[in-house]
């Protein structure tokens, strides 16, 4: 191999790599909003399959569209850890244990919720 083909493989290469880093570092919400969409969508899919169990009250609706819009307001800079994610998966499954949403629950996981994402990332 000749010395200029060397150096040039090397220059293209580090550039190659520092488009991206920068594109990770600077761009991910390229790749993040695709992702959310498609969790939202797991997630509508996955609420009528988890809570089947739990009876059809406005509550039980109300608690879904928050939960939804809890996804869909998700920055890239305010991703709850999975301590938080699993203090509200709890708040659903208790709330969820006696099979009726009630608007004492629904209230306080709103609230927990907002509480998650007024916290700031480690």
């Amino acid at each position: 191999m000749k010395p200029g083909c060397f150096l040039k493989s090397i220059l293209i290469l580090t550039i190659i790599v520092a488009a991206i880093l920068y594109i990770i570092q600077h761009k991910s919400e390229l790749f993040f909003e695709p992702g959310k969409k498609i969790i939202a969508g797991a997630f509508t899919e996955d609420w009528d399959k988890q809570f089947n169990y739990v009876k059809d009250t406005p509550e039980k609706f109300e608690l879904k569209k928050t939960l939804k819009a809890y996804i869909d307001s998700l920055k890239i800079n305010d991703i709850p850890n999975d301590k938080a994610v699993d203090r509200i998966a709890g708040l659903v499954k208790f709330a969820a244990s006696d099979s009726i949403f009630s608007a004492d629950e629904i209230e306080e996981i709103s609230k927990k919720l907002k509480s998650i994402k007024n916290e700031r990332p480690e």
